[in-house]
Formats: structure tokens, C-alpha cells, sequence
């Protein structure tokens, strides 16, 4: 449908919503009520690391998504969501999404959403389970630095 025709339908269906959700959805609610949530046209955050690479053993290229987070976030798994929606729209892409825990065990902080209708999950990499003799030894100044 064009726009004028779901502002259209949006209108025509708004008197008889709940009759609407019954026959065509299936759907018989108990209690109904409207929510109003006017959504962003853009959003105000900006992905830490986003790459195009393409993986050994796939076809296609991918988008790595890596965020650095200091401590872990209850909110962690919708933003993780919301950027990969945003960024599947996008780029239409596949997403392979990183949390890089820079302290903290982070064990109070889930990776996935699993709900009806919705499964979505993405890695946490802990620091404090990372080798540091490897970024050590890689001799690269940078490595060095962030296994202090």
C-alpha cells in the first residue's frame, strides 16, 4: 500500500479496531486499550564498529557490528536489536553482532531476547576472559595497550 492508503485503511479501521483484530487476526483480547508512541525518524546513537567482511566458509559479506561497553546493561539486548534492524534495513545485509564487556563479569547482562513471535541474540566477549599474552605478544602497540 502507498502511504495515503494506510493512512487510508489506519482511519477506516481505527472505529472497529477490535472487531478488526477478532476476524482477521484471530486475536480475541480481553482488555484493549490505544498506546501512543510516536518513534524517531532517525536515532541519536551511532554503532561503535561497523564492518563489511566476508567470512571464510560464507558466500556473502557480512556486517560486524562491535560495541564497547564499560559495565553491563540491562538495556543491552534491545539496543543490540534496534541496531540490527536498523542496520539489516539499511544495508539489507546479514549482522553479526559483538558486546565487548571492558569490566565486570557481566553475567547479570543477557545476550538474547527470547519471547513469543521474537528470537534474537547476539556475542559478549569479556575481557577478563580474554589471553592477554596474545595481545602482548602480537607486538602491536594498540593490542598492548588495551590488555592493560
Amino acid at each position: 500500500m502507498s502511504g495515503t492508503s494506510d493512512h487510508i485503511f489506519r482511519e477506516n479501521v481505527a472505529p472497529v479496531f477490535e472487531a478488526f483484530v477478532r476476524e482477521v487476526l484471530g486475536i480475541r483480547p480481553i482488555t484493549s486499550e490505544e498506546v501512543e508512541l510516536p518513534l524517531p525518524k532517525t536515532s541519536e546513537r551511532k554503532p561503535d564498529y561497523l564492518r563489511k567482511v566476508l567470512l571464510p566458509g560464507e558466500q556473502e559479506p557480512v556486517i560486524l557490528h562491535i560495541e564497547f561497553e564499560h559495565k553491563a546493561s540491562s538495556m543491552m539486548p534491545y539496543r543490540m536489536l534496534e541496531y540490527n534492524a536498523l542496520i539489516r534495513r539499511k544495508l539489507e545485509l546479514d549482522v553479526r553482532q559483538y558486546v565487548v564487556l571492558l569490566s565486570g563479569s557481566g553475567d547479570s547482562m543477557l545476550t538474547e531476547i527470547n519471547e513469543k513471535d521474537l528470537i534474537f541474540r547476539y556475542s559478549m566477549v569479556r575481557m577478563q576472559h580474554v589471553k592477554f599474552e596474545a595481545l602482548i605478544d602480537s607486538g602491536i602497540p594498540e593490542l598492548i595497550v588495551s590488555a592493560c
